[in-house]
């Protein structure tokens, strides 16, 4: 099982979506173990780390994905828990022109300055402290279908079970994350956030 974890992640690299010009970026945490059992874990000592997300605290890893509007597969990170959105974000966004839709975790002046100046515009809903962004009609409408993304990580988790906190050793875990990937690759959901866009009369 361990040979065929570089095999996986290049087969979905070479297999990932098409490069549409509208992507959307999230993570979504992969604990190793309940935080009451995290003081006495072995198996991912040297990997895990503490880390929030939106909802509560985790030990684990990360798996931040780009999406694109057809909800394929663009591009994906595994970091350990306490990684920030925005800096693991950016390594995976960096290549990509157009636009890149994510959530609040992912505000930065820095951040946005940098992916512009390399084509792509990075647009997020703003905190309460924040003044209103004037974004384009479009740009506002996809924005408001960022939960593509949250539909597929959901399958990721549900279909294909990326995940679990049974694994005995940190190198089949992740070839077993990138077993499912793959598989998604292989099936993607068929969903649009342009068809859906449509479907609501957002567009004519």
């Amino acid at each position: 099982m361990p040979r065929v974890i570089f095999h996986l992640i290049l087969f979905s690299q070479i297999n990932s979506g098409k490069r549409t010009g509208i992507y959307f970026i999230d993570s979504t945490c992969l604990p190793v173990c309940h935080l009451k059992r995290s003081t006495r874990h072995k198996t991912f000592d040297e990997v895990a780390r503490y880390g929030r997300t939106s909802v509560s605290w985790l030990f684990g890893l990360k798996l931040h994905s780009v999406m694109n509007d057809q909800g394929e597969v663009i591009a994906f990170k595994v970091t350990s828990g306490k990684q920030n959105d925005a800096k693991a974000g950016e390594s995976i966004m960096q290549k990509l022109h157009g636009l890149m839709f994510g959530d609040k975790g992912y505000i930065g002046k820095e951040l946005f300055a940098r992916l512009l100046e390399k084509g792509l515009k990075l647009i997020t809903r703003g905190r309460k402290n924040m003044k209103e962004k004037n974004y384009l009609p479009m740009e506002k409408q996809l924005l408001n279908k960022r939960g593509i993304i949250e539909t597929v990580i959901n399958h990721f988790k549900h279909h294909y079970h990326i995940w679990h906190t049974r694994h005995r050793s940190v190198i089949n875990a992740l070839t077993h994350l990138m077993a499912g990937v793959a598989a998604y690759v292989i099936e993607p959901l068929k969903i649009s956030a342009i068809k859906l866009l449509a479907a609501n009369n957002y567009l004519t």
